[in-house]
C-alpha cells in the first residue's frame, strides 16, 4: 500500500504526486481513496509541523493506535457522536 518509514514514505509521496499530475485517472483514484480512508489521506498527503526539529515540516506518519483513533473519529463524526482522547503533547 504505502510505506510508513520516513525516507520510503517521502519517496512514495513524490512518485504519486508526479504520476498523478499527468494521469487524470490516477488523480481521481487518489481522491477516491482519500475520501474513503482518512488513514490513507494522512499517511500519503498529510504533513505535521514540529518547530523543535531541524526540518520543521514533516510527513505525518501514523502509529497503529493513531490509525484506530482516526477511523473512530470519522465514525463518530458521521454518527454525530462526541469523542474525547487523552494524549501527550508529543504523540501527534
Amino acid at each position: 500500500m504505502y510505506p510508513k518509514e520516513f525516507d520510503a514514505n517521502l519517496k512514495y509521496r513524490a512518485e504519486i504526486l508526479e504520476k498523478a499530475a499527468n494521469d487524470p485517472e490516477l488523480r481521481g483514484l487518489m481522491m477516491k481513496m482519500c475520501a474513503e480512508d482518512i488513514v490513507f489521506f494522512v499517511n500519503v498527503f498529510g504533513w505535521t509541523y514540529d518547530p523543535r526539529k531541524d526540518i520543521s515540516n514533516l510527513p505525518f506518519l501514523t502509529y497503529e493506535f493513531q490509525d484506530e483513533h482516526f477511523r473512530l473519529m470519522v465514525q463518530c463524526a458521521e454518527k454525530g457522536n462526541d469523542l474525547v482522547f487523552d494524549k501527550s503533547r508529543d504523540m501527534g
